[in-house]
């Protein structure tokens, strides 16, 4: 079945822009979203599509399921299309921060396109944030979306950086050691990075992780949550029926000195499918003395578990990081660009 024909197993929702309902549209938009992408998934976008049709197969559960996983649906706010009461279109909208939303999962039905569906739901979407008291609004498009990039700049988003996924093979899940990676990634990291202990990272919510990802630029960045922002906002309970819920295990992990992280990476092993997960985030002022040792120490964890690749991203700015990954082994995949439209003064 196909993302239009979806709807045909729901009541008829009345045509055109309708603000996105989760009961009634996420199973259409699950479709249409891998309809729309298609080969441009990732896998790890695959996984989070195929919890999300769980979520829509589960029925009356899915109220108590909602209020159980943290984050099920971020995402998939925002507004839908509908065409002879057919979804064939989709624009989510999440905030990311106080005054900062995010618009993501911008598609629309192949045989719909080019009718300008897409540019009157981002209207919406930023009308709708700018009643919200939004003052400025974020997204991600593919860095080869000519189509896409061109219906955000007309719109007047600017590139603020971007972001690269990069991946290591299943066949090689260690990172070098810090000497082996210093003589293969050369300039790129520190030649006399000192050796620093990288310990368990106890305390996800205290006032020296907000200071870390603020000085890191972390908090209010575009996209859903990062695995780093995701473990520091999350509760104890939550966080383990989650983690128990998609059959992995979440790892912790901390570079601090003089009471402050200077580094902090949470790691994702999952027991079956991959492919696992981890997000690193370090303080700008020290890029380049602790990316080989906590790259070799997120690998580390995943000693043992089951045979996946191994996921994680790299902003344009986090060169030494970019030089210690592709030492352990990690290849560049696809590049995201962000862009940014204020709606208000600086």
């Amino acid at each position: 079945m196909t993302s239009v024909g979806a709807a045909d197993h729901m009541q008829r929702a009345p045509d055109g822009l309708l603000r996105f309902d989760v009961r009634r549209d996420l199973a259409a938009v699950i479709e249409l979203l891998e309809l729309g992408f298609g080969d441009d998934l990732e896998a790890r976008d695959r996984r989070w599509l195929k919890d999300l049709a769980a979520l829509s197969a589960a029925g009356p559960l899915m109220n108590m399921l909602l209020h159980v996983i943290p984050g099920a649906v971020d995402g998939l706010g925002g507004f839908v299309w509908y065409d002879a009461g057919r979804l064939i279109a989709n624009a989510s909208l999440l905030r990311a921060g106080p005054d900062t939303w995010v618009i993501a999962n911008v598609v629309t039905h192949p045989s719909y396109r080019r009718q300008g569906i897409a540019g009157r739901l981002m209207d919406s979407a930023l009308d709708a944030a700018r009643a919200r008291g939004a003052r400025r609004i974020q997204l991600q498009v593919r860095d080869t979306n000519d189509a896409a990039k061109t219906l955000y700049t007309g719109l007047g988003f600017g590139p603020v950086g971007s972001s690269t996924l990069y991946r290591l093979p299943s066949s090689a899940v260690l990172a070098p050691t810090p000497e082996e990676g210093r003589a293969r990634a050369g300039s790129g990291a520190a030649e006399a990075a000192p050796i620093l202990a990288v310990r368990p990272w106890r305390s996800p919510g205290d006032a020296r992780t907000t200071r870390l990802l603020a000085r890191a630029g972390e908090i209010g960045r575009a996209g859903p949550p990062s695995l780093v922002r995701g473990t520091a906002r999350r509760g104890r309970f939550k966080g383990r029926m989650d983690d128990w819920l998609h059959s992995r295990t979440r790892h912790r992990l901390a570079v601090s000195t003089n009471g402050e992280h200077r580094a902090i990476a949470v790691v994702d092993a999952y027991d079956h499918g991959g492919p696992h997960r981890l997000d690193i985030v370090i303080d700008p002022a020290w890029r380049g003395r602790v990316e080989l040792q906590i790259v070799r120490a997120c690998l580390e964890r995943l000693i043992g578990v089951p045979p996946a690749a191994v996921e994680t991203d790299a902003t344009g700015q986090e060169g030494p990081l970019r030089a210690a990954l592709e030492a352990a082994g990690f290849e560049p995949v696809r590049t995201l660009e962000r862009l940014e439209l204020w709606l208000g003064g600086r």
